[in-house]
């Protein structure tokens, strides 16, 4: 190293300072030396660390994951199988218990389904029995009609034949009462 010195602009020389550096080169090769084996140490750790949370978080989490997209896929077969006290495995268990509800509930839906179908057709049935009723009732309501509208003219018919018949006996009795008084006046007569 070399230093200049100057007075009042003038130079008067050049300091020239020298010394061994290898005490201080030694002392930072030996402190890159432990630096190097603190960052190994500690890259070591975090990689074991690493392991070890992949280990006891990632995997059980990709489990679960992986589960969770068999069931939206619509496979309720699945279950995740991890057995831990911890919150995934609380996690765990609440997905397990809720795929077994899902499936309880698919069941249910699959009878109900059933069950509507089997009453859809007893109620087609009952429809088509209904049906042919109305009809067979239908039937017998324009018979009776057709009975009605014939007694009615039939008793139209007596009751013309009737007023018919009032009107001869009145004609008849007319005829009688004149022929009564035609007697009796040949009758005086004789």
């Amino acid at each position: 190293m070399f230093q200049s010195i100057e007075v009042d602009g003038d130079t008067l020389g050049t300091v020239f300072i020298r010394s061994d550096t290898s005490e201080m080169s030694a002392l930072l090769t030996e402190l890159a030396m432990a630096s190097f084996g603190v960052m190994f140490l500690a890259g070591l750790f975090a990689w074991f660390g690493a392991a070890r949370m992949q280990e006891d978080i990632a995997n059980p989490l990709a489990a679960l994951a992986d589960s969770s997209a068999a069931m939206a896929r619509g496979d309720l077969s699945t279950t995740v199988d991890v057995f831990r006290e911890d919150e995934i495995g609380t996690l765990a268990d609440t997905f397990n218990v809720m795929v077994t509800s899902l499936r309880g509930l698919v069941s249910k839906v699959g009878e109900n389904t059933r069950a509507v179908s089997d009453a859809t057709v007893v109620l087609r049935e009952a429809s088509g029995g209904i049906r042919l009723v109305a009809r067979r009732q239908e039937t017998a309501v324009e018979g009776s009609a057709e009975s009605i509208e014939k007694m009615t003219a039939s008793i139209e018919e007596v009751n013309l034949a009737v007023s018919t018949l009032a009107d001869e006996a009145r004609e008849t009795s007319t005829a009688a009462i004149e022929m009564d008084s035609s007697i009796v006046q040949i009758a005086s007569h004789m």
